[in-house]
């Protein structure tokens, strides 16, 4: 009885392992989505930098490479192209977004927090002027004394200042507690220690001209497939038709041999229940 219950544990395992490879192949097509979405992203990102370049006259690639280096590499090419271009839009010019990486590999090296999410951190904070994004890193804003600071040193009056203005003062506060609270640290940077994290950056702008290439090549297909819901039904179709065969067939196959396992342990219990009313006897 105990091996016939062992083999229908083996039928239903069989069902397992069909879930199993089922939700494997799932998890490729999510997998293989979400990298062909990270890739487009990746190509807009690029186009949009050449773009506004042509059109605004900052220079947003050397820009992103500058933020890069001001992290010693430590920030992939997305996130420093992303505070690149918000940066600008907000009237950060280049110096100030130079110094808040810098200020993000030192209050994450002084802090042990991760620097691409500190300096995430601190360009929201100084853009969108919230304190509560800067208080992880020890940086306490307060937006009235700041603006008051900046206000006293243009020798007008705080309400009068512009929303340019007040972004400047915000970010001219939390770059003084920066170099004050983690500038010592500036020049100290143990490279070894952060040595994954540089190789982790420059093999994502590899893999950058690898997505780039992919959807270059793809983004006809694309293309063709948006512009024909018919042959885009007929492929999700198709991969439905593939999946749902073999789930059955797994399914049927795997609920025969568990049928069946079952029939033998019940007609083993059978036969023990004879045997030991035999001996009883």
């Amino acid at each position: 009885g105990t091996k016939n219950f062992s083999k229908m544990s083996q039928g239903m395992g069989g069902l397992v392992g069909l879930y199993a490879e089922l939700a494997s192949r799932v998890f490729a097509v999510s997998a293989a989505f979400q990298f062909l979405k990270d890739a487009a992203q990746i190509t807009s990102l690029l186009s949009a930098q050449e773009g506004l370049t042509m059109r605004t006259g900052v220079a947003y690639k050397s820009l992103t490479a500058a933020i890069k280096e001001a992290t010693e590499g430590q920030i992939n090419f997305k996130r420093a192209a992303q505070a690149a271009a918000i940066g600008t839009a907000a009237g950060l010019t280049k110096k100030q977004l130079v110094d808040l990486g810098k200020a993000a590999k030192n209050a994450g090296l002084a802090l042990g927090r991760d620097i691409e999410d500190a300096f995430d951190r601190l360009v929201r904070g100084v853009t969108k002027a919230e304190p509560e994004l800067l208080d992880e890193l020890g940086i306490i804003l307060r937006l009235e004394p700041a603006t008051q600071k900046y206000a006293d040193a243009l020798g007008v009056a705080r309400e009068s200042l512009s929303p340019f203005q007040r972004t400047q003062a915000v970010t001219n506060e939390v770059l003084d507690q920066a170099r004050t609270k983690f500038g010592a640290l500036e020049g100290v940077l143990n490279k070894d220690a952060v040595a994954l994290n540089r190789f982790t950056a420059s093999f994502d702008m590899l893999f950058n001209e690898i997505k780039k290439g992919i959807i270059n090549t793809l983004g006809p297909v694309f293309e063709f497939l948006a512009a024909n819901m018919d042959a885009l039904k007929a492929l999700a179709s198709l991969v439905g038709v593939l999946l749902t065969r073999n789930l059955v067939r797994g399914f049927t196959s795997g609920a025969k041999g568990m049928i069946q396992k079952t029939g033998d342990m019940v007609k083993s219990m059978k036969n023990f229940g004879l045997e030991t009313a035999t001996a009883a006897t």
